[in-house]
């Protein structure tokens, strides 16, 4: 990240730091656990850069090493992992593939005080672009977390991602009156003859709350994001907002909430554009014995212009699982209504689990478009040595004047084999496919088996 961002961070995170580290007496960490797994595998595809035409096949030796630190206390807890691979073969156009990839950091902090709280999340990492896929972006709940280049990964160079969240709360619920500041910054540099521009994109954000009776509260919030895309210091767009709101409960089940603020879009650079105007919402939540249901209306300044929505909400809690979903209309700012929602659905089985999540949202600020993601994950313990898992992962991006609609899907079946009470096999197999508008589809079977272990030791 360029110094100026870096600058900023840090300077944000000592401020916050000093400020709550004196509300708690220090407990100091105990029993912290690291971990270490290894985990040597072997594949081929065929087209594994997702290419039109097709490219030929690859061959690889793939060694992942990871560790973890994770340590907890009753006021405290700290998560750092990381890990990277190197890869070994032969690939369409390289006579030896050797390379290290997919090198990762995380850390997660957060420490909790009397009326306060303080956090920090950070991430980096480093991969090829021919070998992320759609399967790279899963989250640690099993669910699609897909970054905003994802329609734009190529086969070509390299990609890496930071990404830096702080979150001091002063004042919880219980408290009259809390403020909470947010500090975070994200950035994408590509390299190695990728075709695309670098992105910065620094934010933060002030909310206070003034609790005012037990069933009125009211708000008030300030935020600002910077955005760069490319070498060009020009090119920037800077989103201001302020907010006010309150939120009221007419009923121990039901809780209104409205705010009402507004919004400045400034565009410099090679395009210069303003748009400004009121953005707000109106939120509604009731509970019932079966799960609650909502209903929001929300309306926000996009670089693009205005976009409005309206969703209803439901959850479910069933004798089998758990259902929830929200099921609404967008209208972006050229004026076109589309549906939007979310489906999740989780059931344990006596054997394994079954889960579904489908969501359909609007994204895009300059050139808006719809994005639909739908995962389907299903394993099963054959006994109490080995299981198998099935996933289908899709995500679909809509076109518009100036972007081809593109979609992706990955398709996987796995096997696992306890060998030893340490060592683990695995083997498998994945189908993916690449769409995109006009230009066709691009396929990439693959066929894997691999042989892993972790250790941990308490300190």
């Amino acid at each position: 990240m360029d110094r100026h961002l870096t600058s900023r961070l840090a300077g944000g995170v000592l401020l916050c730091a000093a400020t709550v580290a004196a509300p708690v007496a220090a407990n100091e960490l105990s029993s912290p656990v690291l971990t270490f797994g290894l985990d040597q595998r072997f594949e081929t595809s065929r087209n594994r850069g997702l290419t039109i035409p097709s490219e030929g096949t690859t061959t690889q030796s793939v060694t992942s090493l990871s560790f973890g630190l994770v340590s907890e206390t009753l006021v405290q807890r700290l998560s750092l992992t990381g890990g990277t691979a190197y890869r070994l073969g032969r690939a369409p156009e390289e006579n030896r593939l050797s390379v290290l990839d997919n090198s990762r950091l995380s850390l997660s902090y957060l420490r909790e005080g009397v009326d306060s709280e303080f956090s920090v999340t950070a991430s980096a990492r480093r991969a090829r672009q021919e070998f992320l896929g759609i399967e790279d972006f899963i989250d640690d709940e099993g669910l699609l977390e897909l970054p905003e280049d994802f329609d734009d990964l190529t086969r070509f160079g390299r990609r890496t991602a930071y990404d830096v969240d702080t979150r001091l709360v002063l004042g919880r619920e219980a408290a009259p009156f809390g403020v909470t500041f947010s500090l975070g910054a994200t950035a994408i540099d590509y390299s190695d003859g990728a075709p695309q521009e670098d992105i910065r994109t620094v934010r933060g954000a002030i909310d206070t709350r003034f609790r005012l009776s037990p069933v009125l509260t009211t708000t008030l919030g300030a935020r600002r994001e910077e955005r760069r895309e490319g070498s060009d210091p020009t090119e920037l767009r800077v989103t201001d907002a302020v907010t006010a709101g309150v939120i009221y409960a007419l009923s121990p089940r039901t809780q209104v909430a409205a705010t009402l603020g507004y919004s400045r879009v400034d565009r410099t650079g090679s395009i210069q554009r303003r748009e400004q105007g009121l953005i707000g919402g109106f939120d509604v939540t009731t509970d019932t014995p079966l799960g609650p249901v909502g209903l929001s209306l929300d309306t926000e300044v996009l670089e693009a212009g205005q976009r409005v929505s309206a969703v209803v909400r439901r959850s479910l809690d069933l004798p089998m699982g758990t259902l929830s979903g929200s099921l609404g209309a967008a209208r972006d700012p050229g004026g076109e209504v589309g549906a939007i929602g979310t489906l999740a659905y989780a059931q344990p089985l006596r054997t394994g689990n079954f889960t579904v999540n489908l969501s359909r949202i609007p994204v895009g600020n300059d050139d808006p478009r719809t994005r639909t993601a739908l995962s389907i994950g299903l394993t099963h313990d054959i006994n109490s040595v080995s299981g198998i898992a099935l996933r289908a992962d899709h995500a679909e991006t809509t076109g518009t004047a100036t972007r081809n609609p593109i979609e992706r899907t990955t398709i996987s079946a796995s096997y696992r084999h306890q060998l030893t009470p340490d060592w683990a096999l695995n083997s498998g197999v994945s189908y993916r496919v690449r769409r995109e508008g006009a230009l066709g589809s691009a396929r990439s079977p693959e066929i894997f088996v691999g042989l892993g272990r972790d250790w941990a030791w308490p300190l």
